[in-house]
């Protein structure tokens, strides 16, 4: 049986971690982040004041109407926090340092960025970014639940994300079969410092959302459904890493009634990896790298529509759903207009050598 290498589990430990963030995000009723505290002290008689056609359509900007109070203090925020860290740490423990071997002397393991030949075709690096990005996001809004501020609470989340991330890399390179990456902590760090950009700069969280679109490949059905292996952080195959700027967030489309089916609608540039991982069932299928400019559903604004936020503050139900669309695209929903495709050919037949066994 191959060990896992140091990219797929680092990337999958970000997959693993922000399924379940993203679950106590629907759960643990977290409002936007985004600084908005300005916003709520807006007199309602200004607000009414007439447009160029906004509120006569129903519609205000986004990020201008009031937040909700904190839902819990800050203490009870920050021990949600280090419950889940400290839950996440025992599990990977036991998934994979556990009796494992270890080295006297840190080892380092260069892979590549997004090369033909590279692990998954650079689709692992682009989910450390996004893993580290949605974790300090879910943080930030447990704290900002609680009534911590835009910076505190950016800080304690980008750096609490980031430890965690650096105690993996450090604790992989000290292990057997594993390796420390500084390309996984430069795509950690990016991540980190994206989600202080949106927290901290609300209209750049109403242009972009950083987000995957995944759907189950076949050949991951058929490991779970015959092997039972749960990883679908490593079915890259199925997973595209999108920026999307929303149209919505431009002010003429914002008040503009016969613009107004363009507030539904995103602009993205996506990246995907195919028959990388899982391994396709023939050995002659051709390795795929896909670069898309494309357009996509925009469902935050559909929730905004549907829960009338211009005109009350938002609920718990609404913030939660709206932060999981930040992280997670709907499949079927992101057509691509462009798409420049690389084929890299079949994946080179491995060495006798490089096989690796685990550990009796």
């Amino acid at each position: 049986m191959m060990l896992p290498t140091p990219r797929s589990r680092a990337t999958a430990l970000s997959c693993r971690v922000t399924a379940l963030v993203l679950v106590l995000a629907l759960t643990a009723n977290t409002r936007d982040v985004s600084a908005q505290e300005p916003a709520a002290q807006e007199s309602p008689s200004k607000r009414a004041e007439p447009s160029s056609g906004t509120e006569a359509h129903g519609y205000q900007p986004l990020r201008t109407p009031p937040v909700n109070e904190p839902l819990y203090s800050k203490g009870v925020g920050l021990g949600m926090i280090a419950g889940l860290y400290g839950a996440v740490y025992t599990w990977t423990y036991f998934a994979w340092y556990k009796n494992r071997a270890t080295t006297e002397d840190i080892v380092f393991h260069d892979e590549g960025l997004f090369g033909p030949d590279t692990y998954a075709g650079g689709s692992d690096k682009l989910g450390h970014m996004w893993g580290n990005y949605i974790i300090s996001r879910w943080t930030a809004n447990v704290l900002a639940t609680g009534g911590w501020e835009p910076l505190p609470r950016t800080l304690i989340a980008t750096s609490t994300t980031m430890a965690f991330f650096t105690m993996i890399e450090l604790k992989d390179g000290y292990h057997k079969g594993f390796g420390f990456s500084w390309w996984d902590m430069a795509f950690n760090t990016a991540g980190n410092l994206l989600a202080a950009g949106m927290i901290l700069a609300p209209r750049l969280d109403e242009m972009f959302d950083f987000k995957v679109y995944y759907l189950p490949t076949r050949a991951y059905l058929r490991s779970l459904t015959q092997r039972g292996v749960v990883d679908a952080g490593e079915d890259y195959s199925g997973q595209k890493f999108t920026l999307a700027y929303h149209l919505t967030s431009i002010d003429a489309i914002k008040r503009d009634p016969s613009l107004q089916w363009l507030r539904f609608v995103d602009v993205t540039l996506g990246y995907q990896s195919k028959n990388y991982l899982p391994q396709p069932k023939s050995e002659n299928t051709d390795r795929l790298q896909e670069i898309s400019l494309g357009v996509a559903f925009d469902f935050q604004h559909l929730l905004d529509v549907l829960y009338d936020w211009d005109k009350s503050p938002r609920g718990h139900v609404h913030s939660s759903l709206r932060f999981f669309l930040e992280g997670f695209g709907v499949p079927y929903t992101n057509p691509y207009l462009i798409k420049y495709q690389k084929n890299n050919g079949p994946a080179p037949a491995e060495p006798d050598d490089a096989e690796q066994t685990e550990e009796p």
